[in-house]
């Protein structure tokens, strides 16, 4: 059973910033008619223009977050990369500011600046071609499970966002945790080039040796200097023998919450490669009817065997209850209720996230989030 309301803690991508990207331009008078019929006939067969009259405009803009939601007056659904050319230089000679979307879960309070701009959904510019060189091609519209999926179907994997419903360059754009960061590094680090689409409709190939500049802001800030349609991207053989991942998850009493934290200081100070450790605070009355509980969750990249002795430590400290398993790379997702069913990949919810940007956890700040967490999620009554 899921929580209603959770704090997400030390989940290593709780939620991805989205490859958004907003331009900020004084707007002419251009109905959504209008901008069907004018833009509509440059685009190729496979494109399609929705509005308020025209196909379903609500689905289309449809967001993962609600408070800050971006006004549109109409959604193109890019088939080819010549259409987000056309889309963006038509956009740019009537001043109409634009977003470009993948898997729509942006959260940053500005989106809600964009006011009757057109959107550009990537998402049937999907195509993801695998390289006999441990590398693939991906486009801007692909989400993460569809270019895990593909790799895993191959024996294959890499650093991919931790929510399977993002999209795969939104996460990635934005540095890029994953379960496999340990092993491979972050997103950022497996990017070979990029073809990039400047706010001023020129289109670039981006690499450490073609616009060295923009590659380096790409790394990190990417959704902030274009739209990217295109990655080159290093994948990697899943090793033989370690294609099975071991895990715990544990609730705790928040009596504990002291213990809790400084054992993951200490599992932090002493992580191998192939771990993972997320933590949060929720609301379960099976367990408390009054105060939230926290949530532990540890996996292994192998044997219960080898992971026993990483574990062991939050065993002792009494949970209220204990899940153990082992799966696979690609079924991580569904472990922590981030695969496409599970709780966190619900669009239309009210969420606001931030980064943590710990290396270790202050234990009297952790007791002041939870009070704070626990007060402001209380139910009455």
């Amino acid at each position: 059973m899921y929580p209603w309301v959770a704090l997400s803690l030390l989940a290593l991508s709780a939620h991805a910033t989205s490859i958004d990207r907003l331009t900020r331009l004084e707007k002419r008078a251009v109905s959504a008619a209008q901008i069907r019929a004018e833009l509509g006939q440059q685009l190729s067969a496979n494109a399609v223009v929705i509005d308020a009259d025209h196909g379903d405009f609500e689905r289309a803009t449809l967001r993962w977050q609600e408070y800050t939601k971006p006004k549109f007056v109409s959604v193109v659904e890019v088939a080819t990369e010549e259409d987000v050319v056309k889309t963006v230089a038509y956009a740019n000679k009537n001043s109409i500011p634009i977003l470009a979307k993948n898997g729509g879960h942006g959260s940053i309070r500005g989106l809600g600046d964009v006011k009757d701009g057109i959107q550009i959904t990537l998402a049937r510019l999907n195509g993801i071609k695998i390289h006999d060189n441990n590398t693939v091609t991906v486009q801007g519209g692909a989400l993460t499970y569809e270019v895990r999926d593909a790799l895993w179907k191959e024996k294959k994997q890499t650093t991919t966002g931790v929510c399977e419903c993002t999209g795969f360059l939104g996460p990635a754009l934005g540095g890029g945790h994953g379960f496999t960061q340990g092993l491979y590094g972050l997103a950022i680090d497996n990017f070979i080039s990029a073809r990039v689409l400047l706010g001023n409709g020129t289109l670039v190939n981006v690499s450490e040796n073609e616009h060295a500049d923009l590659w380096w802001g790409l790394r990190g800030a990417g959704a902030s200097f274009g739209i990217v349609t295109e990655v080159d991207y290093k994948v990697y053989d899943v090793p033989e023998g370690l294609d099975s991942w071991y895990y715990e998850t544990w609730d705790f009493d928040q009596t504990v919450l002291e213990d809790v934290f400084e054992q993951h200081n200490v599992y932090l100070d002493n992580m191998p490669a192939g771990a993972v450790l997320y933590s949060m605070y929720y609301r379960n009355p099976a367990f408390d009817a009054t105060s939230a509980v926290i949530r532990v969750g540890a996996m292994y990249n192998g044997p219960k065997s080898a992971a026993d002795s990483l574990f062991e430590p939050f065993r002792a400290l009494g949970p209220l209850a204990t899940d153990a398993g082992s799966t696979t790379y690609n079924l991580l997702p569904t472990v922590t209720g981030a695969n496409i069913d599970g709780p966190s990949c619900q669009y239309g919810g009210n969420r606001v996230g931030g980064g943590v940007y710990l290396t270790r956890y202050n234990i009297d700040s952790q007791r002041e989030a939870y009070e704070l967490f626990n007060e402001t999620t209380v139910v009455e009554g």
